[in-house]
């Protein structure tokens, strides 16, 4: 089932693709001051394209924005007999999605995460299986079967701007002992990544997010979902860890977003496209997991206003 958020006076709609939507007035709105004032999301019917399906568990969300221009949606999901695999759907004009086929891999048992690369002089098209890596064609389609290189990544490709640069950098972020913050670099596809530790950062759940580098200070803002509850009443929700590091010293700050939002998970910040927010969310009446998407309740909106305007 579909939910879509009711804002009091804000008229929603559902787009044809799936997800969730504000409408344009939304955008205009100061959103720190209706936190408050959420309704719970109601539940709707639309068609959903191929994307979500209603028998079936779709999460572990990604946009892969390649270079020849095309953007593609990238996901998992259990709509074949109950295995699990990645599926993938081209972004169309007008906000619409083609229909989802299943990506030319094996069954995962973790997120199947694609990003473009530099290897050997070349741009190539990496993607993740079960931790291992691979090449894909501009099809998509996997062009090598052998790689013996391992990346246990953490997250969808991690977007940092480089104010120098004044550009988007990628990182591959794992977490070394689910403690150590930690940036991979492929070399060859015969050796694993190195390895960069960067911070330490107890608790992260799921996460994705945004970083901000620059001479003298790195700030790092990670949308984390978070365990609340025990037993039968557990949950999660969304939370901002803020990390700031200047002069050698670390700062950490948390607290609570989209708090309307319960049993959510698998979040992705698109930066190339206005920092919608993509995210699984669970129906409680099925126990399946569908895709979600803010379009104007993005993520810009919900760090602190100092951050907000150190990015493009």
């Amino acid at each position: 089932m579909k939910r879509v958020v009711g804002l009091w006076w804000v008229v929603v709609f559902f787009l044809g693709c799936g997800f969730v939507a504000e409408d344009k007035e939304a955008s205009s709105l100061e959103y720190e001051k209706l936190l408050a004032i959420y309704e719970s999301p109601e539940q709707v019917k639309s068609a959903r394209y191929g994307i979500s399906l209603e028998t079936s568990e779709e999460y572990a969300v990604q946009l892969f924005h390649a270079s020849w221009g095309k953007s593609y949606l990238v996901f998992l999901s259990d709509r074949e007999n109950g295995v699990t695999y990645p599926y993938v759907s081209e972004k169309m004009e007008e906000e619409f999605f083609t229909w989802a086929t299943k990506l030319g891999v094996p069954s995962v048992y973790m997120p199947c995460y694609l990003w473009e690369d530099t290897l050997e002089g070349k741009k190539v098209i990496f993607g993740t299986r079960d931790g291992y890596l691979f090449l894909l064609d501009h099809n998509l389609q996997v062009t090598n079967s052998g790689s013996s290189a391992y990346v246990e990544m953490a997250t969808p490709p991690f977007p940092v701007w480089n104010r120098e640069t004044k550009q988007w950098e990628f990182w591959l972020v794992g977490l070394f002992n689910g403690d150590f913050f930690t940036r991979y670099r492929v070399i060859d596809l015969s050796h694993n990544p190195a390895e960069e530790y960067l911070f330490s950062v107890m608790g992260l759940g799921v996460f994705h997010g945004v970083g901000v580098v620059e001479p003298g200070e790195t700030n790092v803002i990670l949308l984390n979902v978070r365990s609340a509850g025990v037993g039968a009443g557990a949950f999660t929700t969304f939370e901002i860890r803020w990390l700031r590091f200047s002069a050698g010293q670390r700062w950490e700050t948390n607290y609570p977003v989209y708090t309307f939002l319960t049993n959510v998970g698998y979040p992705f910040v698109d930066v190339q496209e206005g920092y919608q927010v993509y995210f699984s969310l669970k129906d409680m009446t099925t126990g399946k997991r569908d895709l979600y998407r803010f379009r104007y309740f993005t993520f810009e909106k919900m760090i602190p206003q100092d951050i907000r305007k150190k990015l493009p």
